[in-house]
């Protein structure tokens, strides 16, 4: 069974400053959430910015990849091919190919720490 998992990201209002948590949903119902915001995160000025379902899939480097994660493939043809949004990449090859293209594929940056992938792309 595939482990049901988030990330959560925070962010640092002055600093831009970006913190992940990643947390099963065991921990999310165990209150971890409520734990971390307690913890002195809203006191340090942090809000949370996203949170981003674990897909079940690593990359060829054996990343966990989230939904939000901005993903390079190398297609049948030998070309890299990026996709903003790992949702992308998942509309794009189908359900079917996820596993096939697993070893081709590589998380180069997420939506929250790498604004400027997102534009590139």
């Amino acid at each position: 069974m595939k482990k049901i998992k988030f990330r959560y990201a925070f962010k640092k209002k002055l600093f831009k400053d970006i913190s992940f948590y990643h947390l099963t949903l065991k921990q999310i119902e165990e209150g971890a959430v409520v734990k971390i915001l307690r913890s002195g995160m809203i006191e340090n000025g942090y809000e949370l910015i996203g949170r981003d379902k674990y897909t079940g899939l690593k990359d060829k480097n054996k990343k966990e990849i989230y939904e939000r994660d901005i993903v390079k493939v190398i297609n049948d043809k030998g070309r890299e091919v990026e996709f903003p949004e790992f949702w992308c990449f998942l509309n794009r090859l189908g359900d079917g190919n996820l596993k096939k293209n697993q070893q081709r594929t590589e998380v180069i940056g997420n939506a929250y720490e790498n604004p400027e992938l997102m534009e590139k792309i």
